[in-house]
């Protein structure tokens, strides 16, 4: 599977992976994603009733408790 990381919306850099491990801004796993084979992915969210089971299975030792927030409006948000 490929990743796109993006800085600031410029500076586009594209890798071959097959593990992704995205963490909130407290160092906390919130997105898992990994190829077992060509183009079968599994990926979960930090909703997932069983991310910390798959935590555990991917090797990261870290327990994520989720609260639920009141978001933004996704229509009002602007990118500069």
């Amino acid at each position: 599977m490929k990743a796109e990381f993006h800085n600031c919306l410029g500076g586009v850099e594209q890798r071959e992976i097959t593990r992704l491990t995205i963490y909130d801004a407290k160092d906390n796993p919130t997105v898992v994603a990994i190829e077992f084979a060509p183009g079968v992915i599994f990926a979960a969210t930090a909703e997932h009733p069983d991310f910390n089971q798959i935590l555990r299975q991917f090797g990261l030792n870290k327990t994520v408790v989720v609260q639920d927030s009141v978001l933004p409006d996704l229509t009002k948000i602007a990118f500069d």
